[in-house]
């Protein structure tokens, strides 16, 4: 798939809020997180959510993160929105990774950020990676090394392709 591809299929309005929308969506879709939070609780969450993501991407545009500084800032969400709605959500490395890397891989496609150091991952991009059936889980991580291990993986399968940038990889694997 194309940048252009992608944001037909998932983005036609082009918009950061519609980004927003997607990437949070994107994270819960087969990643249960607050399926038994209150409708009050859950517009708080995504609320917050949602904030904690845009201030990542305009730090992300700033600074230009390494890999190892955008494992740092996956972890730093998923800290951030535990220690806030712990009592409610259970918010593990893969909802705070798949929200994160969707987000960047929108703003990437739309040209309002460089190429993202991460590819979002999940079963689907782990299933085209070729990883062993017992790899491809992914929404019960919970912490980075599992995540890089799983991320060394699709890696791996980009490298083996002939690409350098794994996100370019992802993006004409993923459908």
């Amino acid at each position: 798939m194309t940048k252009e591809g992608f944001l037909d299929r998932y983005n036609h309005v082009r918009t950061v809020e519609e980004a927003l929308n997607k990437s949070i969506s994107a994270s819960v879709q087969h990643n249960r997180l607050y399926n038994d939070v209150p409708n009050e609780h859950r517009f708080r969450i995504r609320y917050f959510w949602r904030e904690k993501l845009q201030q990542l991407s305009e730090n992300f545009n700033d600074e230009q993160w390494s890999e190892d500084k955008y494992e740092d800032e996956i972890e730093k969400l998923k800290y951030l929105m535990n220690q806030k709605f712990g009592n409610l959500i259970d918010f593990r490395i893969s909802h705070s990774q798949k929200s994160i890397s969707v987000f960047f891989k929108h703003l990437w496609c739309l040209e309002k950020i460089p190429i993202p150091p991460q590819c979002p991952v999940d079963r689907i991009i782990l299933t085209r990676a070729n990883t062993p059936y017992n790899e491809r889980s992914w929404g019960f991580v919970n912490d980075i090394n599992t995540h890089r291990r799983k991320y060394d993986l699709i890696r791996h399968a980009a490298s083996a392709a002939g690409y350098q940038q794994v996100s370019e990889w992802e993006l004409l694997n993923f459908e």
